[in-house]
């Protein structure tokens, strides 16, 4: 159906919270990654496509550290501010790159133009 409509559904994993609240970096994929890789696998359809965004946000974030991505987070360990939002932005899209499916075609970076590295 979705191919017939010219659509692709994005499945994507919830960003963390600051993975470095205890003080040191700690990040579990926890049951919505879970649920949501199930989710793009009971569709049976090459044209959804899941997208692991948490796990390329942790990876972003351990590398820049904890006195940095602490920045991001002004007001609590969830919300980021504007600093933080791109990194995660950045790291959808490296996500994206790196992944298996059709999206890939529709981004005009390079994979060695988004910061990080993939998951």
């Amino acid at each position: 159906m979705f191919a017939k409509l010219g659509a692709y559904v994005i499945v994507s994993s919830q960003t963390p919270d600051n993975p470095w609240e205890s003080g040191t970096f700690v990040y579990s994929t926890g049951r919505f990654v879970t649920g949501a890789q199930l989710a793009m696998k009971e569709t049976g359809n090459e044209n959804v496509t899941f997208v692991d965004h948490g796990l390329n946000v942790a990876n972003a974030f351990e590398k820049l550290g904890k006195d940095v991505v602490d920045g991001f987070y002004p007001k609590d360990h969830i919300h980021t501010g504007p600093k933080g939002a791109d990194v995660v932005a950045g790291a959808f899209v490296k996500a994206v790159l790196c992944g298996e499916g059709p999206l890939k075609a529709f981004v005009k970076n390079a994979t060695s133009e988004v910061a990080g590295s993939c998951a």
